[in-house]
Parts: structure tokens; C-alpha cells; sequence
């Protein structure tokens, strides 16, 4: 459904009925449909930005994976982090190929920092929030998330000023 959010008026509802293994399918067709029923003009590279290239997994158990993951992120907390953190491991497992199953990675070991009682264990975790959002941006250079991550760590490291570059990956230094 798309709502008018000054109005409340309706502008649009559709019902959509497909069989899971379709669902990147399904998530195209209805941003298109939004698109037509919103006749949202764009300028033709941001048409293509708009376009997915190629479903972002093949595995269906995968996507799944990261998507209770990105649910669970949202409720912070360490216990919540951890698990997270496990399904996003699982997601990875089935496809090592999954970037944003990485970028949600990278994610969750940047944040964990902050609701853990361990002392001693930011510099391990912002390592392997680096390594996962490295590995993100190798196989999908346009994850934003990603950048986000490397920008993030820059400034716990107190570099503020490639943190606010926009393009922070390429200040840190390989490892």
C-alpha cells in the first residue's frame, strides 16, 4: 500500500501472491509498480541505479538467514547482536557471495562494542567489522552499508576527517 502521509489518502494497494523462491521477482515488480503509480521521472543514470542487476543471493535459505538476522540487529543488545552476528555467519555459509549478508556483518561487529560487558574486545570486533566490510565492497563496490562501517571505524580511531570523506574504505589501510 502506498499512503499519501499528509492526506492519509490511498494512493495505491496491490496484493501479491508468489511462491518464495521468487521474491527478488516479486520485489522488483512492485517497485515498479510504485514507480508507474507514482510516475516518478528519473534521470537515466538513476534509472539504472534503480535497477537490480542480479538478485543479491540464489539461495533462497540464505536471503532468509540474513533477513531474520537484519530483524534481530534492529533490536540491539548484545544477546541480540551475538545472534545476529550467528545468522548472518549461517546466511555466509550457504553463499560466501551474499555482499550485503557481509555488509550486515560488518554491521552488527561495529555496534556489538557498545553493548558488550567484555572489556578488551572493540579492537578484535572493529577488526572484523573492517575485514567483513572490506569483503562487502569486493563483491558490491555500491553497498553503502559497508562504506558506513569503514567511516564508522575511522572515527573510533579518531579519524574524523576520512570518516566524513564519504569514501572512507579507501583511507584504511589494507590488513
Amino acid at each position: 500500500q502506498l499512503i499519501d502521509t499528509s492526506s492519509g489518502f490511498h494512493l495505491w494497494s496491490e496484493t501479491y501472491d508468489r511462491k518464495l523462491q521468487d521474491i527478488f521477482a516479486v520485489q522488483d515488480e512492485i517497485a515498479q509498480a510504485i514507480v508507474e503509480k507514482l510516475k516518478i521521472e528519473l534521470a537515466p543514470k538513476d534509472q539504472q541505479l534503480a535497477q537490480r542487476d542480479k538478485a543479491p543471493t540464489q539461495d533462497v535459505e540464505a536471503y532468509e538467514l540474513y533477513l531474520q538476522g537484519r530483524a534481530i540487529w534492529k533490536r540491539r543488545g548484545e544477546e541480540n547482536l551475538k545472534h545476529a552476528i550467528d545468522l548472518y555467519q549461517e546466511a555466509l555459509a550457504r553463499d560466501p557471495g551474499f555482499a550485503r549478508a557481509h555488509a550486515a556483518l560488518a554491521s552488527a561487529y561495529v555496534v556489538l562494542p557498545g553493548y558488550t560487558r567484555d572489556e578488551g574486545d572493540e579492537e578484535p570486533l572493529l577488526r572484523m567489522a573492517e575485514q567483513s566490510a572490506r569483503q562487502a565492497l569486493a563483491l558490491d563496490p555500491n553497498i553503502g552499508e559497508a562504506h558506513a562501517v569503514l567511516a564508522q571505524i575511522n572515527s573510533e580511531k579518531g579519524n574524523l576527517l576520512d570518516a566524513e570523506s564519504g569514501s572512507a574504505g579507501a583511507f584504511l589501510p589494507p590488513q
